[in-house]
């Protein structure tokens, strides 16, 4: 359960100093530290984990080593992190000959095409 954001003028404005909240002892500032604090340490995780999320990676070429047969797409792969997600479009064999032999070909980023926003 998140703890709820602490009220008053001095976490409505990063900037706003004040004599009696900038106290060492001040409950207010401490809860600030103490919010400010575990809000940095989840955030750090949270990128930890997309680094080894493998859920949003780019589109590559597939080969089909028996057949042939070339075509655009990802192959599925279980992400780690998240372990029920299934990507539908995620190829899991070739389309012609339902072999599991298939080369993942990285599309190098110079010839991606941009996102539309």
């Amino acid at each position: 359960v998140a703890a709820a954001a602490p009220e008053g003028p001095c976490f409505k404005n990063p900037n706003f100093h004040h004599p009696q909240l900038d106290s060492p002892g001040d409950p207010t500032m401490e809860a600030a530290r103490r919010f400010t604090t575990i809000n940095h340490i989840l955030l750090r995780s949270h990128r930890q984990k997309d680094e080894d999320c493998l859920c949003n990676r780019a589109i590559s070429t597939l080969l089909c080593r028996i057949c042939g047969r070339s075509l655009k797409g990802r192959l599925r792969r279980h992400c780690a992190q998240h372990p029920n997600v299934v990507h539908l479009m995620d190829i899991n064999g070739c389309p012609s000959c339902h072999s599991r032999e298939i080369l993942e070909c990285p599309v190098p980023p110079a010839r991606r095409k941009p996102s539309p926003p």
